[in-house]
Parts: structure tokens; sequence; C-alpha cells
């Protein structure tokens, strides 16, 4: 049987904190009518809504890919929370995009997303007009990416300068594009902006590599 004095008492204080932040890493535009990604949303970006007879949609792509809910905000106000994946603006009938209708003008998208106590935002400026566009039409795929993906140029580019720049400014690669089609590896997991410049005109995309 073990003996002794009895010390001082010591109360420890504690709080179990949700070490998880969720994130919303980039805007995707989809089509409404076929369900299928264009291209991710910069800011500054322009959305013609002539390319989308039958409407387009705005997705939040969080991480992790599953969180609590997704507050969707336009100009400051509150326009929709989704609470499951994918996390559009309009929401989805059984899988199928709701269109997101707005007027021709500027606006500032939104988005919130929680985990727990947790949550963090991205926003974002967005042009919709039906002026022609005077940006380069540049896509990336597949994305998210397990490695490897292909930047795909839809025009002729012959003084395109491509720039991979990861979240915090650096620049991972800068090379001139001789092809329209374009692949890229031997990137950490993350999130990277790729930017491709001809002269005046810029087109900026976002890439998940996991």
């Amino acid at each position: 049987l073990a003996q002794g004095t009895q010390g001082a008492t010591v109360s420890v204080n504690f709080e179990v904190v949700n070490a998880d932040v969720p994130t919303v890493g980039v805007f995707s535009l989809y089509d409404a009518g076929t369900n299928t990604f264009v291209r991710n949303l910069m800011d500054g970006d322009v959305i013609n809504p002539n390319n989308f007879p039958n409407g387009y949609t705005i997705v939040a792509e969080t991480a992790p890919s599953v969180v609590d809910q997704v507050v969707f905000s336009v100009d400051g106000n509150v326009v929709r929370t989704e609470a499951l994946a994918p996390y559009a603006i309009a929401g989805d009938n059984n899988g199928n995009f709701v269109p997101f209708n707005v007027a021709e003008g500027v606006y500032t998208i939104g988005a919130v997303a929680s985990l727990g106590t947790a949550s963090s935002g991205l926003e974002i400026n967005v042009t919709v007009s039906t002026a022609q566009s005077s940006v380069l039409e540049v896509s990336v795929s597949p994305n998210p990416s397990e490695g490897a993906f292909t930047i795909d140029l839809k025009s002729d580019c012959d003084a395109c300068q491509l720039l991979i720049v990861d979240l915090q400014g650096n620049i991972l690669m800068t090379r001139k594009v001789a092809e329209k089609n374009m692949v890229v590896r031997d990137l950490k997991p993350g999130w990277y902006k790729v930017i491709v410049t001809n002269g005046d005109k810029t087109e900026t995309t976002s890439v998940l590599v996991k």
C-alpha cells in the first residue's frame, strides 16, 4: 500500500480546438446545361452568358472536399447556404446544376466554408458581360491533378509566356509556350496559379495538385 503526503491541488484548463481549418481554394465555372467544368475563375475574370445557352453556375472548391457548409454571398449579401457537395452558388436538383442568373455587371462573389468551429473564405470580383472578351482561353486538366496536368490553349499563341505561381506569390516555373498543349509535372501538393500572357492579354487559372 503506497503512502505519502498529499500535495497541492493543481487545476489544468484546456480547450479542444479543431485544427482542420477548411478553405475555399478556388471558384470553378460550370456549364449548367451540361454540368461540365469550364474553367477556374480568378479575380477580375469575365463571364460571357452568351457562351452558355442553358446557363452557368459557380462552384466553391473546398479543402477538405467535404465540409459542414458553404455560405455564398454576392456583393456582401448572403444568397445561399450549401450543406452538400458540390457547393454551387445556385444549388442543384438531383445533381443537375441550377443556373446562376444575374444581370450584366460587376459582382463580388464570396464563399465561406465551415467545418466544426473553424471557417475561412474567399472573395473574387467577376464581370458578367456579353461583350467580346480579350483574354486568352486556357484550360487545365485534370483538375484536381494527381501530379501531372496539361495546359491547353484554345488559340494560337506564338509569343505566349507561362508562369506557375504558388499561393505565396513565388514563381516556380516560367517558360515560353511553343505549343497549344503542354504537360507540367513534379509540383508538390497544393494550389497553384497558372498564368499565360501574350502581349496585353492575360489569362489566369488555378490547379490543385494532390
